[in-house]
């Protein structure tokens, strides 16, 4: 039996990486969109040069799958779009055309899962496959990942979009065999409002407001928000408002205060991050308790959703809500947000992990 294994890319690794992706651009071109009759050897050499630099700032972990006895390329895998605060990554894979249907990106996952758990501290890895893509499904299956749900339109592939399957692999599945060491523009936004509640960009003078939104709120927000501590200052606050402005001109994230459309008060926070390369934005956001049940979250939730639809293109913005998180659930139902999945290990609250529910809203969910 070929056995299979991954190891870190080597310079000597840009001919075999360019030959085992220029003779697969039919069956890895149409899910891997960087593998196409374009992709020339200078592409494999930028490629192979930046996977140091890329581990040493933490943004990709990225191998080759090799067959043991012969040493031969056989394809690649990796962890990227880390969340570290989440402490989950996503997984990706492909092997090269003469190799497949070997068992060799099934071996390769669940080790390439160990050295995430095991030496970046995660909890979680994600792998996401298009709904047509049923071999790179049934190497999730092979490899002991949990199907968790549909996601509907998660996926941007050579400019159509695709509904995807979400698998996962946690740390408690790799048990015994298994287990082995190891730019959009940003816009400029007038305040826009639905009823009673207004979305506006955060300015830098919205410190103060949010400081005492926060305090105000303090018993309800330590326990979902990771950043909210006993001790929250205005000087936090301050820099906080700060990022908010930097990431809107940046276009990485649009943060919107919530206000009373009648007196411009604060009453809470929306944001959307942006996942640039398949266009679709993660929707976070909170009320300040005094203003809880009065259907703030659910207007907000779907003026940001229409913002991100009509202004920035986006295809699908998703919520991710803690399974306690009830609150939060119920504001995601009343927006109109479908429920996907169920995601075991999605989130890190306090050091430990949760599992979360996944909603969504794409654009003909507002009307």
């Amino acid at each position: 039996m070929t056995r299979f294994s991954i190891r870190p890319y080597k310079i000597s690794d840009t001919n075999s990486l360019y030959e085992a992706a220029t003779e697969s651009i039919n069956e890895v071109g149409q899910w891997l969109p960087w593998c196409s009759p374009n992709y020339g050897y200078a592409d494999a050499e930028q490629w192979v040069a930046a996977r140091e630099q890329a581990r040493l700032e933490r943004t990709d972990y990225s191998v080759v799958i090799y067959d043991v006895d012969t040493g031969e390329f056989v394809g690649g895998i990796g962890l990227n779009n880390i969340d570290w605060q989440n402490g989950w990554a996503n997984l990706g894979y492909w092997v090269r055309t003469n190799r497949m249907r070997q068992g060799a990106a099934s071996s390769a996952v669940p080790l390439i899962a160990q050295f995430g758990f095991d030496e970046l501290d995660l909890q979680r890895c994600e792998i996401v496959a298009a709904t047509e893509n049923i071999g790179s499904q049934r190497t999730a299956e092979r490899a002991g990942a949990t199907k968790e749900g549909l996601l509907r339109n998660r996926l941007l592939i050579n400019g159509k979009l695709h509904d995807a399957v979400v698998f996962s692999l946690i740390s408690t599945d790799l048990t015994g065999e298994m287990r082995q060491p190891a730019t959009f523009v940003p816009q400029e936004t007038a305040p826009f409002a639905a009823g009673p509640f207004t979305l506006r960009p955060y300015t830098l003078n919205d410190a103060l407001t949010h400081y005492e939104g926060v305090c105000k709120s303090m018993p309800e927000l330590l326990r979902w928000m990771p950043w909210c501590h006993e001790a929250y200052s205005l000087q936090e606050a301050t820099d906080y408002c700060q990022r908010c402005v930097d990431d809107w001109q940046a276009g990485t994230r649009y943060t919107f205060a919530v206000t009373d459309t009648r007196d411009g008060q604060f009453v809470g926070n929306c944001a959307l991050s942006i996942h640039k390369l398949h266009r679709y934005a993660e929707m976070g956001y909170w009320i300040r308790s005094d203003r809880t049940g009065q259907g703030a979250a659910s207007t907000a939730i779907r003026l940001a959703a229409a913002y991100a639809f009509e202004y920035l293109e986006l295809t699908r913005c998703q919520i991710i809500a803690a399974q306690g998180n009830t609150a939060s659930q119920g504001a995601a139902q009343r927006a109109g947000a479908r429920y996907e999945a169920s995601l075991r290990n999605r989130l890190r609250l306090h050091n430990a992990p949760h599992d979360a529910i996944s909603f969504s809203l794409i654009p003909s969910d507002i009307k």
